[in-house]
């Protein structure tokens, strides 16, 4: 409670251009004094993007670092951004694409990475999509700063459920259209239950949620790229996916849409989730 309302409220209320320079500050102190995950990073790197040399992964790495904590920073002044500031900084180039489904009354089965940010994304789906729009959050262990969370993450209109409830919105939601919106690149609870392919260069394991809900009610699958414009500026373009389910065989739309994932990090490696234990499962005999 106390960190609420002593840090996170008073800082959400300053300018963002003044955030960015306790970003830097940041930087320094998690970089390069506490080291913060940094063994794991190196190593995600290193093993995903094998053609990089010594001082190009290092370079990957600092500039890593240094967009976390802008999104950290940006993260905290969402919960004081306004809709209007909240739609300069995230802008959508192309959300027809969703749009026309949920005009038809179809489910929209939305995929995404934690690339750029995917927080300021996720707060700007509303102002650009009518009708419903689904975000799946898993709740922190403190209530009180979850409450608050959700309260922010929630003020544009997004509704935000659980993992075990989304089933429920796609079987009660009848005739009308409505978007649902994935990050598919966390590592999977149960390798057992996983789709395995190969994913920057590894043996990985990946949700298959989005496969499943696309196939199961007959949803559109369209794939969701953040790029970011300059520092506090993000863009995000849409590509319809749904051409491959019909036709294709069982695993094959994850396979795709991993891919696209794969291939906008490495466009600008620096923007994707490094500090994450992606890699952290086996493939079961």
């Amino acid at each position: 409670m106390l960190l609420y309302y002593l840090v996170i409220r008073p800082l959400s209320a300053l300018p963002l251009w003044l955030l960015h320079k306790l970003s830097d500050f940041l930087y320094f102190i998690i970089y390069r004094v506490v080291g913060y995950r940094k063994k794991i990073v190196r190593g995600n790197l290193k093993k995903s993007l094998p053609n990089y040399s010594e001082g190009e992964i290092l370079r990957v790495e600092k500039l890593f670092y240094k967009h976390l904590m802008d999104i950290f920073v940006e993260s905290i002044k969402c919960f004081g951004m306004s809709n209007k500031e909240i739609q300069k900084r995230s802008v959508f180039k192309n959300p027809e694409i969703i749009q026309k489904y949920i005009d038809e009354g179809k489910p929209v089965v939305v995929t995404g990475a934690h690339f750029n940010n995917w927080e300021l994304t996720a707060l700007s789906i509303p102002l650009y999509i009518n009708n419903s729009v689904y975000a799946i959050y898993t709740p922190l262990s403190n209530k009180f700063i979850d409450e608050k969370m959700k309260k922010s993450r929630s003020k544009t209109g997004l509704t935000f459920v659980s993992p075990r409830e989304v089933k429920g919105v796609f079987e009660n939601k009848g005739e009308g259209g409505f978007a649902m919106f994935f990050l598919s690149d966390q590592s999977p609870s149960n390798p057992v239950k996983a789709h395995w392919m190969t994913f920057l260069n590894q043996d990985t394991a990946v949700l298959f949620g989005c496969e499943k809900y696309t196939r199961d009610y007959n949803s559109a699958i369209i794939y969701m790229e953040i790029n970011k414009v300059k520092r506090g500026y993000y863009e995000t373009i849409f590509t319809d996916l749904t051409h491959a389910v019909d036709s294709s065989e069982h695993g094959n739309v994850t396979e795709i849409s991993n891919k696209k994932i794969e291939e906008t990090i490495l466009k600008a490696p620096q923007y994707w989730l490094w500090s994450h234990r992606r890699w952290k499962h086996k493939r079961p005999n």
